[in-house]
């Protein structure tokens, strides 16, 4: 059961929420040729993380923009078409697949705007180096306060992680409800011309009229048609006896 709720509607696990240790000096045990070396990778991490939160915020604003702009669009070809047709069958798929675009596309955006939230982040300032240390605790001091950072900065990341993998699954969802529903449109004027051409044939032949003259002249034809293929086929068939 959990398994079809999830194929139509997934929802978000609750996270475990972990406690955040803080480091302090004493939990720096690098010997001192290797500090350097380790503020180097401590600083890549903490600006990786930098990165992946301005990555994760660019992909939901453009997942914002673009079903904004299809929303639009297909509420105004639907509501043409309701405006212009009578009900019908097609007509009523349409507006079912419309609805369900509709949701899929609004949980969409949901989950974006979650991702563009203002959430605390942590951020390293001029204060945090403005500090009067000897070097190799100088060193140490901002090796501290980037793990620190960092840490409390994760947490915030996975939430707009988390959220951004909710806005896709619902996006996905999206574009297999819009395929449906374009699917629906052709049928829907595939049956429109249809219509359109069997009433124009229907027209078409009740406009001809034939005069009795010129009906006996069409059957006339239509005989010796019919004799002549006759005569052509004994002669065939005698010729391939000989």
């Amino acid at each position: 059961m959990k398994n079809i709720r999830e194929f139509f509607w997934p929802l978000l696990d609750k996270a475990t929420t972990q406690a955040i240790e803080d480091y302090t000096m004493a939990d720096i045990i690098i010997q001192d040729e290797n500090l350097d070396k380790a503020l180097d990778q401590i600083q890549k991490i903490y600006d990786a993380e930098s990165v992946r939160s301005s990555s994760i915020e660019s992909k939901s604003s453009l997942f914002i923009g673009t079903l904004s702009v299809v929303t639009t669009i297909v509420l105004a070809v639907t509501t043409t078409l309701i405006n212009n047709n009578d009900f019908s069958f097609a007509l009523f798929f349409i507006i079912i697949s419309l609805l369900a675009l509709v949701i899929y596309m609004v949980r969409t955006i949901w989950f974006s705007i979650k991702v563009l939230e203002r959430k605390g982040f942590h951020l390293m300032f001029f204060k945090d180096y403005l500090i009067s240390d000897p070097k190799g605790l100088y060193t140490k001091n901002i090796i501290v306060k980037l793990i620190n950072k960092t840490n409390k900065n994760i947490e915030a990341i996975n939430g707009k992680v988390n959220n951004m993998a909710m806005a896709q699954e619902y996006f996905k969802r999206s574009l297999a409800v819009f395929i449906i529903y374009s699917g629906l449109l052709v049928v829907f004027f595939i049956q429109k011309f249809s219509t359109n051409i069997n009433d124009k044939v229907i027209n078409l032949i009740n406009s001809i009229y034939l005069s009795s003259v010129a009906l006996i002249f069409i059957c006339t034809l239509c005989i010796v048609s019919i004799m002549i293929n006759i005569i052509l086929l004994k002669k065939i068939k005698k010729k391939r006896t000989n």
